[in-house]
């Protein structure tokens, strides 16, 4: 047999089992793949304002310990979502936040409560000094007296007239504003990555629109969690949560509501850095 041939069918079989040793050693790849990186499956949290520590008077700023941290999987980031909101509509239309006005610095404050127009006029014409007139056709009012005044406070944006305004007649440059609350902003202690048109808005998590009237409930439903906030931290133990509305004020609801939180993990691939130091670089013990 000549040698040629002989080499040739050596090297032929080499090139068959370098073949087969890839393919192995590429399953294997695989195999170890899929067991260091499962997929992971999102945890719901369920809570209920009654159930945390509410950090004032109204179910507005609540904390909640978790019985059991959420822990980031090495190479994952969590992210952090509402999937469920329900919210009775339990404050007031005019409430401590707009229920001042001030007249040549003098405090008039309006009994706090759900008001409808002319309950709202005749409220304002018991607890001012001055004259009122209410536009039905524009839906404005106007404030006059006999001798110049100035009026500001939260009461303005309600009734559509603009801060610090002053002569003998005041009006409204805008409808009145019977609507109340008409988002409520889900705020957490986490920092995240969304964006604020009103300032820094990294802690939002969602904001929920207000459709229901007084006495109504708020339902809101994202199952696809698409509303959310990408955590930096590893450790989901407890979480502080802010309903505030669109002015980024606190929400005075004075009933409790529930909430479902979901966490995904997001695959980075990203490892946590660990630096073994040396017994010789490490500190001596101290001594007392």
């Amino acid at each position: 047999m000549p040698s040629s041939f002989s080499n040739s069918e050596k090297f032929k079989r080499s090139c068959t089992k370098n073949k087969c040793r890839t393919r192995t050693r590429r399953t294997q790849t695989l195999m170890s793949a899929e067991e260091i990186t499962p997929r992971m499956q999102p945890v719901e949290i369920y809570l209920n304002s009654k159930n945390g520590t509410r950090l004032g008077t109204y179910h507005d700023k609540v904390f909640f310990n978790l019985p059991r941290p959420v822990i980031s999987p090495e190479g994952y980031q969590m992210y952090l979502s509402v999937q469920s909101f329900t919210c009775p509509v339990s404050w007031y239309i005019v409430h401590s936040n707009n229920c001042t006005l001030f007249v040549n610095d003098v405090p008039y404050v309006l009994p706090w409560g759900n008001y409808k127009i002319v309950d709202l006029v005749n409220a304002l014409k018991l607890s001012l000094p001055l004259n009122v007139f209410y536009n039905s056709i524009n839906n404005k009012v106007t404030l006059s007296s006999g001798a110049y005044f100035n009026v500001y406070g939260g009461l303005c944006r309600l009734l559509g007239i603009a801060e610090g305004s002053g002569g003998m007649t005041v009006t409204s440059l805008h409808t009145i504003d019977l609507t109340g609350v008409n988002s409520i902003y889900v705020v957490s202690n986490f920092t995240g990555n969304n964006i604020d048109s009103a300032g820094p808005g990294q802690t939002v998590i969602c904001r929920v629109p207000v459709t229901e009237p007084p006495l109504g409930v708020v339902q809101y439903s994202d199952q696809a969690c698409y509303a959310g906030i990408i955590m930096s931290d590893d450790v989901l133990s407890s979480i502080e949560l802010t309903l505030e509305d669109e002015d980024r004020l606190p929400l005075q609801a004075t009933i409790f509501w529930e909430m479902t939180l979901q966490v995904s993990f997001i695959k980075t691939g990203i490892k946590r850095m660990v630096v073994d130091r040396p017994a010789g670089l490490q500190a001596p013990p101290t001594i007392i």
